[in-house]
């Protein structure tokens, strides 16, 4: 069995007289894409923060990998997590190259691999390495600069990335960008991402499962059908219904593009049925039945064509979650 990534055994954080997160009982597991979604002031950052120590649990014990997270070296706790801030944290006298560069070289890692890590990062995200490793901070619109926090945050591709709400200040377009970018780098580094927001919306696209924070508390934890479907209660009921989405299998549409369960269209496939991602799977289970193959098309991602063998094995995989 797979050891969980970060475990919370009733924990409480208290500043003064008020407590931002109390009792807490989560686990984390190796590898997912956990996301905390609630209000200002609901505990998530906070929560966020006591995994990588910048705030110390008052009561209760945290679990890194099966062991107490205060028994690991707070210097080598740090290397081991990626961290991504809302307010853009490049170093202004770095450049874009020595930015991400930093960490691998605090783990010494060989410079040659270094260098194409910064190469291959960079073209990952749209960047020519060419044109933007020797640019400054400064040189760079908001979302370029957001992409090379991100990537900089996995350079030394880190057991845990934690991300706090790190689009928030981003125009839709970036931040829907970045959002994608997230879940391609996820899928294929692997790392344990705890991604902070107040947006239901982003959590449902984003989470392999969501916790729901309230007052302090978690209110529920499940996957974004779990949380659709089955609300714990009026708030989160209506966080849900905030979202943008007026079907959650839209989401699991979107995701299909991006995640790269999607096949080349070629052009004895345009006679198939096409959907977007404002269907439901259950409308594309039905056409699935006839043709064996539909087209989706979306303006969110490259449109493609899904066949029943991968549409079961999307499913697998996200409902095993």
């Amino acid at each position: 069995m797979t050891t969980p990534s970060i475990q919370f055994k009733q924990v409480s954080k208290k500043f003064a007289d008020n407590y931002a997160v109390e009792k807490l009982d989560l686990t984390i597991e190796a590898s997912e894409l956990f996301v905390l979604v609630g209000a200002s002031g609901s505990g998530k950052t906070t929560t966020l923060k006591m995994i990588n120590r910048l705030e110390d649990v008052t009561d209760g014990t945290i679990e890194y990998q099966g062991k107490p997270l205060d028994a690991v070296p707070l210097r080598d706790l740090r290397l081991q997590m990626g961290y991504v801030l809302q307010q853009i944290a490049l170093f202004p006298n770095m450049t874009v190259a020595e930015n991400i560069r930093l960490i691998p070289e605090m783990k010494h890692m060989a410079p040659a691999k270094i260098k194409q890590r910064v190469t291959d990062l960079l073209t990952e995200v749209g960047l020519d390495p060419a044109t933007y490793a020797t640019r400054m901070p400064s040189d760079l619109s908001g979302g370029e600069q957001q992409r090379v926090g991100i990537i900089r945050a996995f350079a030394a591709q880190p057991q845990v990335v934690l991300m706090d709400e790190p689009f928030s200040a981003l125009d839709p377009i970036s931040r829907e960008q970045l959002q994608k970018l997230t879940l391609k780098i996820h899928q294929r580094l692997k790392s344990t991402i705890v991604f902070v927001t107040h947006d239901m919306n982003e959590a449902l696209q984003l989470g392999d499962r969501i916790g729901v924070m309230q007052n302090g508390h978690l209110v529920q934890v499940g996957t974004p059908d779990e949380i659709a479907q089955q609300p714990a209660n009026d708030f989160v009921s209506k966080m849900f219904a905030s979202a943008q989405t007026n079907d959650i299998y839209g989401v699991y549409l979107n995701r299909l593009k991006v995640l790269g369960y999607l096949e080349p269209v070629t052009a004895a496939d345009q006679t198939l049925p096409a959907f977007d991602s404002h269907q439901t799977i259950g409308e594309v289970l039905t056409a699935l039945q006839t043709s064996g193959a539909v087209r989706i098309n979306n303006e969110l991602a490259v449109a493609g064509k899904l066949t029943s063998a991968q549409l079961l094995a999307f499913m697998i995989k996200f409902q095993s979650k």
